[in-house]
């Protein structure tokens, strides 16, 4: 999870099975204020965390045997998939900035 300036990224890797990662995805959410996890969090009325965006991956591998996530047609390694979760923080930080 990132969080800064009153926005943040979770990714959550969900598995269907024990020994297999078929069917497994990965879930990033792109959240305005801060995310947590914690059920215990108690939020002000009306500054809960909202979901602004969610993605959601398939792993798969080349037939070279490299790991890459899919979404759509597209492939994506883990580092791009953080550098997009970080420039649309930055993102969010540079449009609040300027209002």
């Amino acid at each position: 999870m990132y969080l800064t300036n009153g926005f943040s990224c979770s990714f959550y890797w969900v598995i269907a099975y024990s020994d297999s990662t078929s069917d497994a995805k990965l879930w990033v959410k792109y959240w305005k204020r801060h995310f947590t996890s914690n059920p215990r969090t108690i939020f002000h009325p009306g500054n809960e965390p909202q979901e602004k965006k969610i993605q959601t991956f398939t792993i798969d591998i080349d037939e070279d045997f490299n790991f890459f996530w899919r979404i759509d047609t597209s492939k994506l390694r883990t580092e791009e998939i953080v550098n997009d979760a970080f420039n649309w923080i930055f993102d969010r930080i540079a449009e609040k900035g300027l209002n």
